[in-house]
C-alpha cells in the first residue's frame, strides 16, 4: 500500500449538542462578560445560566436557543452576556435542553480572559 500517513484532526458527537467555545478569551473588558457558544450539533435551549463563583451578572434572559452552527459560517453564536466586578474571575454553571428533552450541563471557568469549557453531563 502507498505511503500515505493519516491523523485525527477532530472527534465529534452526532445526534447531540456539539457546544464549543467560539473563542477561548472572555471579548469583552474587565468589566464585562462576553462569551460566545456555538453548537455544531443538534440544537439546544439554554435554560439556565447559575454563577458558581465570583461576582459576575449575567444578562441574558432565559431560556434561549442556540441553533446549528455550520463550519461554512451558516448560523449565530449565542453570548453570554453581563458585568463583572474588577476582572474578577468567575466560574459558570450551564444546563442546555436538545429536542428530545436530553438535558447537558456545563461548566465555564474564566480565569482572566481566558475561558475554559467543560461538559459535565
Amino acid at each position: 500500500i502507498g505511503q500515505a500517513q493519516y491523523g485525527i484532526t477532530d472527534i465529534e458527537s452526532y445526534f447531540m449538542p456539539n457546544i464549543r467555545l467560539q473563542y477561548n478569551e472572555n471579548s469583552g473588558g474587565p468589566e464585562s462578560v462576553h462569551v460566545y457558544l456555538s453548537s455544531t450539533g443538534w440544537p439546544v435551549s439554554i435554560t439556565e445560566i447559575k454563577v458558581l463563583e465570583g461576582d459576575v451578572n449575567i444578562t441574558n434572559p432565559l431560556p434561549a436557543y442556540l441553533k446549528q452552527y455550520k463550519y461554512n459560517g451558516m448560523g449565530t453564536p449565542f453570548v453570554i452576556t453581563g458585568t463583572r466586578k474588577n476582572g474578577q474571575d468567575f466560574k459558570l454553571s450551564l444546563s442546555l435542553t436538545d429536542t428530545l428533552n436530553r438535558v447537558q450541563r456545563y461548566e465555564l471557568d474564566a480565569i482572566g480572559n481566558k475561558l475554559v469549557l467543560n461538559r459535565l453531563k
